[in-house]
Protein backbone atom coordinates (compact mmCIF):
# COMPACT_ATOMS: atom_id res chain seq x y z
CA UNK A 1 0.00 0.00 0.00
CA UNK A 2 3.01 2.36 -0.75
CA UNK A 3 0.51 4.26 -2.75
CA UNK A 4 -1.07 5.34 0.23
CA UNK A 5 2.60 7.49 1.33
CA UNK A 6 3.97 8.43 -2.12
CA UNK A 7 1.10 9.23 -4.26
CA UNK A 8 -0.84 12.84 -3.64
CA UNK A 9 -3.76 14.73 -6.10
CA UNK A 10 -1.51 17.35 -6.59
CA UNK A 11 1.40 15.48 -8.62
CA UNK A 12 -1.06 15.45 -11.57
CA UNK A 13 -2.67 17.83 -13.91
CA UNK A 14 -5.42 17.41 -15.77
CA UNK A 15 -7.35 19.01 -18.83
CA UNK A 16 -10.87 18.38 -20.35
CA UNK A 17 -11.35 19.74 -23.47
CA UNK A 18 -8.30 21.79 -23.11
CA UNK A 19 -9.67 23.13 -19.66
CA UNK A 20 -8.21 22.25 -16.46
CA UNK A 21 -10.02 20.84 -14.16
CA UNK A 22 -9.95 19.44 -10.74
CA UNK A 23 -9.64 15.84 -9.88
CA UNK A 24 -12.54 15.89 -7.66
CA UNK A 25 -14.75 17.15 -10.45
CA UNK A 26 -13.18 14.76 -12.94
CA UNK A 27 -13.96 11.61 -11.10
CA UNK A 28 -16.70 12.29 -9.27
CA UNK A 29 -15.49 9.62 -6.22
CA UNK A 30 -17.13 8.52 -3.60
CA UNK A 31 -16.95 6.28 -0.18
CA UNK A 32 -18.08 3.45 -2.37
CA UNK A 33 -16.37 4.02 -5.92
CA UNK A 34 -14.12 1.21 -7.41
CA UNK A 35 -11.74 2.00 -10.41
CA UNK A 36 -11.98 -1.13 -12.63
CA UNK A 37 -8.82 -1.51 -15.31
CA UNK A 38 -9.74 -3.79 -18.39
CA UNK A 39 -6.22 -4.94 -20.31
CA UNK A 40 -5.61 -7.16 -23.19
CA UNK A 41 -2.59 -6.14 -24.51
CA UNK A 42 1.14 -6.88 -22.77
CA UNK A 43 1.31 -4.50 -20.19
CA UNK A 44 -1.39 -2.26 -21.50
CA UNK A 45 -2.66 -0.99 -18.25
CA UNK A 46 0.41 1.19 -18.11
CA UNK A 47 -1.41 3.12 -20.79
CA UNK A 48 -3.87 4.15 -18.27
CA UNK A 49 -1.60 4.43 -15.04
CA UNK A 50 -2.23 8.13 -14.62
CA UNK A 51 -5.61 7.47 -14.24
CA UNK A 52 -5.14 4.77 -12.34
CA UNK A 53 -3.27 6.41 -9.85
CA UNK A 54 -5.35 9.48 -9.50
CA UNK A 55 -8.10 6.97 -8.92
CA UNK A 56 -6.05 6.14 -5.81
CA UNK A 57 -5.20 9.84 -4.55
CA UNK A 58 -9.05 9.75 -4.72
CA UNK A 59 -10.02 6.50 -2.91
CA UNK A 60 -7.12 7.57 0.07
CA UNK A 61 -8.13 11.08 0.56
CA UNK A 62 -12.16 10.30 0.49
CA UNK A 63 -13.58 12.85 3.43
CA UNK A 64 -15.51 10.85 6.05
CA UNK A 65 -12.49 8.31 6.34
CA UNK A 66 -8.68 8.46 7.28
CA UNK A 67 -7.38 6.18 4.74
CA UNK A 68 -3.80 7.48 4.75
CA UNK A 69 -3.23 7.46 8.11
CA UNK A 70 -4.31 4.05 8.68
CA UNK A 71 -4.36 2.84 4.96
CA UNK A 72 -5.59 -0.21 3.33
CA UNK A 73 -5.33 -1.05 -0.41
CA UNK A 74 -6.89 1.38 -2.64
CA UNK A 75 -10.26 -0.10 -4.39
CA UNK A 76 -8.70 -0.94 -7.87
CA UNK A 77 -8.93 -4.21 -10.06
CA UNK A 78 -7.04 -5.03 -13.04
CA UNK A 79 -9.52 -7.80 -15.54
CA UNK A 80 -6.60 -9.31 -17.47
CA UNK A 81 -8.50 -10.56 -20.85
CA UNK A 82 -7.56 -13.86 -22.67
CA UNK A 83 -4.14 -12.94 -20.48
CA UNK A 84 -2.34 -12.87 -18.40
CA UNK A 85 -0.47 -9.76 -19.19
CA UNK A 86 1.71 -8.76 -16.98
CA UNK A 87 1.48 -8.15 -13.13
CA UNK A 88 0.74 -4.80 -12.68
CA UNK A 89 1.59 -4.90 -8.75
CA UNK A 90 3.58 -1.59 -8.21
CA UNK A 91 -0.16 -0.09 -9.00
CA UNK A 92 -0.98 -1.47 -5.62
CA UNK A 93 -3.33 -4.34 -7.36
CA UNK A 94 -3.20 -6.57 -3.88
CA UNK A 95 -4.39 -8.62 -2.56
CA UNK A 96 -4.43 -11.00 -5.74
CA UNK A 97 -7.80 -11.41 -6.17
CA UNK A 98 -8.73 -7.56 -7.53
CA UNK A 99 -6.02 -9.09 -10.39
CA UNK A 100 -8.57 -11.34 -12.10
CA UNK A 101 -7.72 -13.53 -14.79
CA UNK A 102 -11.12 -13.72 -17.35
CA UNK A 103 -11.90 -15.58 -21.01
CA UNK A 104 -11.78 -13.13 -24.07
CA UNK A 105 -15.65 -13.68 -23.71
CA UNK A 106 -17.61 -10.07 -23.90
CA UNK A 107 -20.26 -11.22 -21.40
CA UNK A 108 -17.46 -13.09 -18.66
CA UNK A 109 -15.52 -9.59 -18.84
CA UNK A 110 -19.07 -7.82 -18.27
CA UNK A 111 -19.90 -10.25 -14.94
CA UNK A 112 -16.19 -9.97 -13.68
CA UNK A 113 -16.53 -5.48 -13.68
CA UNK A 114 -20.16 -6.43 -12.09
CA UNK A 115 -19.25 -8.74 -9.53
CA UNK A 116 -16.82 -6.54 -8.16
CA UNK A 117 -18.83 -3.14 -8.29
CA UNK A 118 -17.14 -1.36 -10.63
CA UNK A 119 -18.13 2.14 -10.57
CA UNK A 120 -15.07 3.80 -12.83
CA UNK A 121 -14.29 1.60 -15.86
CA UNK A 122 -10.84 2.42 -18.25
CA UNK A 123 -11.26 0.26 -21.57
CA UNK A 124 -8.84 -0.40 -24.30
CA UNK A 125 -9.93 0.92 -27.41
CA UNK A 126 -10.76 -0.76 -30.58
CA UNK A 127 -13.26 -2.20 -32.82
CA UNK A 128 -16.93 -1.87 -31.28
CA UNK A 129 -18.17 -5.28 -30.79
CA UNK A 130 -22.37 -5.87 -30.35
CA UNK A 131 -22.44 -8.47 -27.92
CA UNK A 132 -25.48 -10.35 -26.58
CA UNK A 133 -24.97 -10.16 -22.90
CA UNK A 134 -26.13 -12.14 -20.04
CA UNK A 135 -29.83 -10.89 -18.80
CA UNK A 136 -30.16 -8.27 -16.68
CA UNK A 137 -26.08 -7.87 -16.90
CA UNK A 138 -25.99 -4.46 -18.84
CA UNK A 139 -28.66 -2.53 -16.95
CA UNK A 140 -26.77 -3.70 -13.52
CA UNK A 141 -24.25 -1.71 -15.11
CA UNK A 142 -25.31 1.31 -16.27
CA UNK A 143 -27.31 1.42 -13.05
CA UNK A 144 -23.66 1.76 -11.67
CA UNK A 145 -21.18 2.83 -13.21
CA UNK A 146 -20.67 6.50 -13.29
CA UNK A 147 -17.52 7.38 -15.69
CA UNK A 148 -15.89 5.46 -18.62
CA UNK A 149 -12.87 6.46 -20.15
CA UNK A 150 -11.14 4.61 -23.42
CA UNK A 151 -7.68 4.42 -23.54
CA UNK A 152 -4.19 3.17 -25.48
CA UNK A 153 -1.41 0.76 -23.78
CA UNK A 154 1.03 3.49 -25.92
CA UNK A 155 -0.59 6.47 -23.64
CA UNK A 156 -2.30 8.21 -26.13
CA UNK A 157 -5.72 7.15 -28.07
CA UNK A 158 -7.77 8.37 -30.74
CA UNK A 159 -10.12 11.33 -30.22
CA UNK A 160 -8.94 12.38 -26.73
CA UNK A 161 -10.85 14.60 -24.52
CA UNK A 162 -8.90 14.21 -21.86
CA UNK A 163 -5.02 14.95 -20.94
CA UNK A 164 -3.55 13.89 -17.48
CA UNK A 165 0.52 14.73 -17.17
CA UNK A 166 2.97 14.04 -14.40
CA UNK A 167 6.69 14.19 -13.51
CA UNK A 168 7.24 13.09 -10.06
CA UNK A 169 9.37 10.75 -9.00
CA UNK A 170 6.51 8.72 -6.88
CA UNK A 171 3.91 8.69 -10.10
CA UNK A 172 6.74 7.29 -12.63
CA UNK A 173 8.56 4.84 -9.97
CA UNK A 174 4.98 3.30 -10.32
CA UNK A 175 5.62 2.20 -14.12
CA UNK A 176 9.02 1.80 -13.48
CA UNK A 177 8.84 -1.09 -10.81
CA UNK A 178 5.90 -2.72 -13.40
CA UNK A 179 8.24 -2.62 -16.08
CA UNK A 180 11.38 -4.13 -13.63
CA UNK A 181 9.27 -5.99 -11.08
CA UNK A 182 12.67 -7.41 -9.65
CA UNK A 183 13.34 -3.71 -7.97
CA UNK A 184 10.36 -4.00 -6.04
CA UNK A 185 11.11 -7.39 -5.03
CA UNK A 186 14.26 -6.94 -3.75
CA UNK A 187 12.82 -3.67 -1.74
CA UNK A 188 10.28 -6.14 -0.29
CA UNK A 189 12.99 -8.36 0.54
CA UNK A 190 15.27 -5.75 2.64
CA UNK A 191 12.22 -4.43 4.15
CA UNK A 192 11.11 -7.97 5.69
CA UNK A 193 14.70 -8.47 6.68
CA UNK A 194 15.04 -5.39 8.84
CA UNK A 195 11.54 -4.75 10.24
CA UNK A 196 10.81 -6.68 13.12
CA UNK A 197 6.61 -6.32 12.44
CA UNK A 198 7.16 -8.19 9.31
CA UNK A 199 8.58 -11.55 10.96
CA UNK A 200 7.82 -14.95 10.21
CA UNK A 201 3.86 -15.62 11.61
CA UNK A 202 2.41 -12.24 11.81
CA UNK A 203 0.05 -11.41 9.36
CA UNK A 204 1.69 -8.31 7.76
CA UNK A 205 4.68 -10.60 7.66
CA UNK A 206 3.05 -13.49 6.21
CA UNK A 207 0.91 -11.22 3.43
CA UNK A 208 4.44 -9.60 2.58
CA UNK A 209 6.18 -13.07 1.62
CA UNK A 210 2.53 -13.68 -0.13
CA UNK A 211 3.15 -10.91 -2.20
CA UNK A 212 6.98 -11.64 -3.08
CA UNK A 213 5.88 -15.30 -3.92
CA UNK A 214 3.25 -14.06 -6.38
CA UNK A 215 5.68 -11.43 -7.86
CA UNK A 216 8.67 -13.85 -8.68
CA UNK A 217 5.85 -16.60 -9.97
CA UNK A 218 4.90 -13.54 -12.36
CA UNK A 219 8.41 -12.57 -13.64
CA UNK A 220 8.44 -14.30 -16.93
CA UNK A 221 4.70 -13.62 -17.91
CA UNK A 222 5.67 -10.51 -20.38
CA UNK A 223 8.75 -11.09 -23.21
CA UNK A 224 11.14 -8.47 -22.45
CA UNK A 225 11.97 -8.05 -26.06
CA UNK A 226 8.50 -7.76 -27.15
CA UNK A 227 7.29 -4.70 -29.11
CA UNK A 228 4.88 -3.74 -26.01
CA UNK A 229 7.60 -3.99 -23.74
CA UNK A 230 9.87 -1.82 -25.57
CA UNK A 231 7.77 0.54 -26.41
CA UNK A 232 5.98 1.33 -22.92
CA UNK A 233 10.05 1.26 -21.87
CA UNK A 234 10.98 4.00 -24.43
CA UNK A 235 7.75 6.09 -23.08
CA UNK A 236 9.07 5.74 -19.72
CA UNK A 237 12.95 6.39 -20.20
CA UNK A 238 11.21 9.79 -22.61
CA UNK A 239 9.42 11.06 -19.23
CA UNK A 240 12.68 10.31 -17.13
CA UNK A 241 14.58 12.43 -18.93
CA UNK A 242 12.44 15.49 -18.45
CA UNK A 243 8.99 14.75 -20.69
CA UNK A 244 7.33 13.53 -18.12
CA UNK A 245 3.92 11.11 -18.68
CA UNK A 246 1.57 12.55 -20.69
CA UNK A 247 -2.15 9.94 -21.23
CA UNK A 248 -4.60 11.21 -23.22
CA UNK A 249 -8.14 9.72 -22.59
CA UNK A 250 -11.49 9.55 -24.68
CA UNK A 251 -14.66 9.80 -22.32
CA UNK A 252 -17.20 7.56 -23.45
CA UNK A 253 -20.52 6.49 -22.29
CA UNK A 254 -20.88 3.13 -20.81
CA UNK A 255 -22.82 1.57 -23.64
CA UNK A 256 -19.70 2.52 -26.00
CA UNK A 257 -17.76 0.61 -23.22
CA UNK A 258 -19.35 -2.31 -23.40
CA UNK A 259 -18.66 -2.94 -26.98
CA UNK A 260 -15.21 -2.41 -26.35
CA UNK A 261 -14.61 -5.65 -23.68
CA UNK A 262 -12.97 -8.47 -25.12
CA UNK A 263 -9.95 -8.98 -27.05
CA UNK A 264 -7.51 -6.39 -28.64
CA UNK A 265 -9.70 -5.50 -32.14
CA UNK A 266 -7.57 -2.83 -34.38
CA UNK A 267 -9.68 0.54 -34.33
CA UNK A 268 -10.44 1.57 -38.18
CA UNK A 269 -8.28 4.26 -39.14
Amino acid sequence: MHTAYDIKSEMFAIRCNGAQVARDDFLDWGLRDRFGLVVNAALGGLGAGLLTMLAITAFYDEPTRKRRKWPLYPDIYLFHVGGPWGSHGGFDFWPDRKDVQVSDDPTDVLRAINDRGITHLAVPDGTLQKTVHRYKEPEAALDRIKHCYAYAPSGSVAGADVVITADADGVLSNFETTLQPQIMLDYMAAEVDRNKSLRVGTVAGDDARRAMAYGRARLDEIDRNGPDYRAAAERLAAARDGAGLEERLRRIDVHTALELLGPARVVPS
